[in-house]
């Protein structure tokens, strides 16, 4: 067909020129359909028609099969767009390139050397003429025709082939859809079984887990309570020594504010009693200067002087002692009530800073109060031991330092410790957090246990129902069979019946009819004769042929109405047998509808029960893996804890150890003070009571001494009141002869020179005092003091008569005015 609608090679000799139907010019170029690429020109980059002044022109590949016509039209195309070529010397290579064979079916173009081109010297162009041209479009033309004759042939072979394979691969596909379809039903199966093993796998899985799970939560429980146990232990542990350490240091501090109370009873004590002693010297002092006798000697009163001296001497060092303890005691206490308020304020300031844990604070509060007791009886020892400041001083510092480095250890434990009670809540906290989130993921674990409990049971419900609808609907249908069987039977036996009534309708019409044609002879012979014969033979012949008549019409009648019967019997069963059917197929029907309907509901809920186990398996997993998660907190947790509280035992352990012998080193130390203070506490008794009895014995004898003085001092007042009488009887007789004789004048100048010789001897007694007090001299300086002391001591003796004479006259001007007053009154 295409090789008989290709044109003839005359054709192409000269330019088509023509007319359309609307009476345009037609040239070649608006003949020509539009130009469609060829695969030659797809194939090849560019193609050079070889003329003097043409380009290159370009064509990209579009369409991989482009047809015959298309590439002979665009081929022809190509010709006659071509009319005036002017042939040159380079026109020569046309028909080599023309004939160049290209492969149509080729999709990679072929290279094509492009060669820009040069400008040569071409003689000017002679004027082509017009048989060259014809000749040219000649071969041109042939040359199309073979090739597309060729490409005719190819594309042929091409088709077949691709025909072939077409058929090939459909078979092969067909085969693979088998295989695909073959292999799909075997992965389904295999899947159904796979899901029914994994959902047994689930489910033993399920309650593998939950046993496990179980068993863990039990063991995490046992776990808890022991750890719970234990620290409730080392509370109790800790608690108990935090109240022995109480107890001791209340005991201490009891001991101490008894000891503090005892000193200061002490010291009042023995306040009053100097007091009262220093009155009671006083007062004797006083009696002892007024009331002293005035008979004993110089050397009594000397003796007794010096004695009374030596009394007084060991009474003020009796006194410098005790105002020493008391002013040791004074500092003591200041120092104590000094410590307590600096112990008070570091109390707030710890109260205010530290953890509002009490029981720390208050261990701190005791330990410090032990710390700052022991301070005041380093004080107090300092202040006793004056010659052994030095040596103190610098062991001061070195405990001061020790405590100081000691206060910043307890300080870093203190916070260690706070910082672990409160790392220890922390995880309490996390513990009681983590066990609360436990509880719940048990509480959704056993929902999700019941959700699936109550899943299975519905599905084995679901599948009890099938099976006894599946039960129901085999007996029915039995059923049915059973009653179609019968159905067909009692057909088949109604049928036979109709048959046997059809023949003996039959047999019953045929012998009607020939007993008809035999009476019908029988009657027309022997109407006539019979007629004749009397009425009585007839109508017994009539009664004899006519008994079997009437009862074969009678059986007849019966037979029918039992035909009848069974024919409305038989009726009345297929009527009610389909109508049973009927009923049974509308019942059963409705029933499968219902069923079908209940199975939808239940894929449904089957589906949805999947997906929700499907979810709850999820939330199972994600529940595990926190449960993992949890239990590896918590372990992790427990070792920590258990670090920690190795740690916080080993580290309470040092400490309470290290307190333990600070505390047996610090009793010690107070024990031996103790000793110590209550030895010297026992001396200070005994010479405290010592010094009583000595007081008593000298208030004994001041008694006994003035009572004796007393006696003398009244037998004295009696005699010299006598004297007074008898010296106021002279002093008149003197004060007449005095005034007569004028002596008052000389009274009066003697009584000058004994003022002047008193402050004598008062000068002479200090200097005495100085040169006693004064270091050891030589020898002539001893022999000079001791003339003057002789010189000094006759004075004196001068002195004490003159003294003895003041007196006397003191007491004599006394007893003058108490006479005068009574005079007076």
């Amino acid at each position: 067909m295409m090789a008989a609608s290709l044109k003839a090679p005359s054709d192409f000799a000269k330019p088509f020129e023509g007319k359309n139907l609307k009476g345009n010019l037609l040239t070649p170029d608006s003949l020509l359909l539009p130009r469609v690429k060829t695969q030659k020109e797809k194939i090849t980059k560019a193609i050079t028609i070889p003329s003097g002044t043409q380009t290159e022109s370009r064509w990209m590949p579009e369409e991989p099969y482009p047809t015959t016509t298309q590439r002979s039209k665009s081929k022809l195309l190509s010709v006659h767009r071509q009319p005036d070529i002017i042939v040159s010397p380079s026109a020569t290579a046309v028909p080599s390139e023309i004939r160049a064979k290209v492969d149509v079916h080729q999709y990679q173009p072929h290279p094509v050397t492009h060669v820009p081109p040069t400008p040569v010297y071409q003689p000017p162009p002679q004027p082509p003429s017009q048989e060259d041209l014809s000749m040219v479009h000649l071969k041109h033309t042939a040359e199309v025709i073979s090739r597309q004759a060729a490409d005719i042939a190819n594309l042929k072979t091409e088709a077949e082939q691709m025909t072939s394979k077409h058929y090939q691969e459909k078979a092969k596909l067909q085969r693979q859809l088998e295989e695909t379809e073959n292999r799909c039903k075997e992965d389904v199966s295999r899947l159904q079984n796979e899901i029914t093993h994994l959902k047994e796998l689930h489910s033993e899985q399920v309650s593998h887990d939950k046993k496990l799970h179980v068993t863990e939560m039990t063991v995490l429980k046992d776990e808890l309570g022991a750890t719970q146990k234990q620290l409730k232990e080392t509370e109790t542990l800790l608690q108990q020594k935090v109240n022995d350490l109480e107890g001791r240091l209340r005991a201490a501090e009891e001991e101490n504010t008894s000891a503090v109370v005892r000193y200061e009873k002490d010291l009042r004590e023995k306040n009053e009693a100097l007091q009262k002693s220093n009155a009671q010297l006083m007062q004797m002092k006083v009696y002892i200067q007024d009331c002293r006798p005035s008979v004993k000697t110089v050397t009594e009163w000397e003796v007794e002087k010096k004695e009374m001296e030596k009394k007084i001497k060991d009474l003020q060092n009796v006194i410098d002692s005790m105002k020493e303890t008391e002013q040791y005691t004074n500092i003591r206490l200041s120092s104590t009530q000094q410590i307590l308020v600096l112990q008070e304020a570091e109390v707030l300031k710890s109260q205010k800073e530290s953890s509002p844990d009490l029981a720390a604070s208050i261990l701190l509060t005791k330990w410090r109060e032990k710390v700052y007791a022991m301070l005041v009886q380093q004080k107090s020892q300092e202040l006793i031991a004056d010659k052994e400041n030095r040596e103190w001083e610098s062991k001061v510092r070195k405990l001061e330092e020790k405590l100081q480095m000691a206060d910043t250890t307890i300080q870093r434990l203190e916070h260690t410790l706070s910082d672990k009670e409160a790392e220890l809540n922390l995880e309490k906290q996390m513990s009681l957090a983590r066990h609360s989130e436990l509880q719940s993921t048990e509480e959704i674990a056993a929902s999700l246990d019941n959700h699936l409990t109550a899943w299975e049971e519905s599905g084995k419900d679901i599948k009890r129902m099938l099976t006894s609808n599946q039960e129901f609907f085999s007996e029915r249908m039995t059923t049915i069979h059973k009653a179609l069987n019968k159905l067909t039977a009692a057909e088949q036996r109604i049928n036979f019946a109709a048959s046997r009534v059809d023949l003996l309708k039959d047999l019953f019409a045929r012998k009607e009819s020939s007993w008809r044609l035999a009476m019908s002879k029988v009657t027309g012979t022997t109407a006539v004769c019979q007629s004749r014969d009397t009425t009585t033979q007839t109508d017994s012949v009539q009664n004899e042929d006519s008994l079997p008549w009437e009862e074969m019409k009678s059986e007849l009648q019966n037979v029918r109405k039992e035909r009848d019967l069974l024919a409305s019997e038989l009726r009345e069963l297929s009527e009610k047998t389909e109508q049973r059917v009927k009923d049974a197929m509308q019942s059963l029907e409705e029933q499968l509808r219902e069923q079908r309907n209940k199975n939808s509901v239940l894929e449904g809920e089957l589906q949805q029960g999947s997906k929700d186990l499907n979810a709850l398996r999820e939330e199972i997993r994600h529940r595990e893996q926190e449960l993992q998660d949890l239990t590896e907190t918590n372990a992790s947790l427990k070792v920590t804890l258990a670090k920690v509280q190795s740690k916080a035992d080993t580290a309470s352990d040092e400490r309470c150890a290290a307190l333990e012998d600070k505390h047996q080193m610090e009793i010690k130390e107070m024990e031996k003070r103790l000793n110590e203070a209550r030895r010297e506490h026992a001396k200070a008794v005994v010479s405290y009571r010592q010094m009583e009895r000595q007081l008593a014995r000298d208030k004994e004898r001041a008694n006994e001494s003035l009572q004796g003085r007393e006696t003398y001092l009244n037998q004295e007042i009696e005699r010299l009141k006598v004297k007074l009488k008898e010296a106021e009887k002279e002093k008149n007789l003197l004060m007449t002869t005095l005034k007569q004789e004028g002596l008052i004048s000389k009274y009066k100048s003697y009584r000058r020179a004994a003022k002047n010789l008193n402050e004598e001897m008062q000068e002479e007694d200090a200097f005495d005092e100085d040169q006693e007090n004064r270091p050891p001299v030589g020898d002539q300086e001893t022999t000079k003091i001791q003339r003057k002391v002789k010189m000094r001591k006759n004075h004196k003796e001068d002195a004490s008569l003159s003294v003895m004479l003041q007196e006397v006259q003191s007491l004599a001007a006394k007893v003058l005015r108490e006479e005068l007053a009574e005079d007076a009154t």
